[in-house]
């Protein structure tokens, strides 16, 4: 057990080391960080002037897509298969539905992958699991995981 003057000598010890390393570094400023400013925004607008031929980048909730990403899908699968099924369960017009196989880095048996854009009307649709088949599985595509899909120019083939 520590008697209470040792403890109290350590104390002071320290007490004292720190002020002298703030001796030393007397003149000297610490650096940190800036905190970026964030601008206030003073409006967004609401009308619309086609007079003026231009708009901001606003795009109707209809415009959007949601993007699904399918997997284990069998091998002899292709895009326009996909297509076509999507487009009989929704009912949605073929030209607006986009599929693009992904290669993977492993060849495995029965694990096609397809990247899968439809209107933004049909998510609940299609994130229901009794739409797809047995066996195949989905999830929101995630653009920060598979960006390397992406690098093909997928973006203006899909859109």
């Amino acid at each position: 057990m520590v008697s209470a003057a040792i403890e109290e000598q350590i104390h002071k010890n320290a007490l004292d080391n720190i002020i002298n390393l703030a001796d030393e570094n007397k003149g000297f400023n610490i650096v940190r960080r800036k905190k970026p400013k964030q601008k206030p925004m003073i409006g967004e607008g609401d009308k619309e002037n086609n007079k003026y031929f231009f708009e901001g980048r606003y795009k109707k909730p209809e415009d959007k897509k949601i993007w699904i990403f399918i997997s284990k899908v069998r091998d002899d699968v292709e895009a326009s298969t996909v297509q076509k099924f999507i487009q009989e369960k929704t009912k949605a017009q073929l030209s607006k539905i986009a599929v693009k196989h992904l290669a993977t880095k492993t060849q495995s048996k029965n694990n096609k992958c397809f990247l899968i854009g439809v209107e933004n009307q049909y998510k609940d649709q299609v994130y229901n699991t009794k739409f797809w088949p047995t066996g195949v599985a989905f999830s929101r595509f995630n653009f920060k995981i598979g960006h390397h899909f992406l690098k093909d120019g997928i973006s203006q083939q899909l859109t």
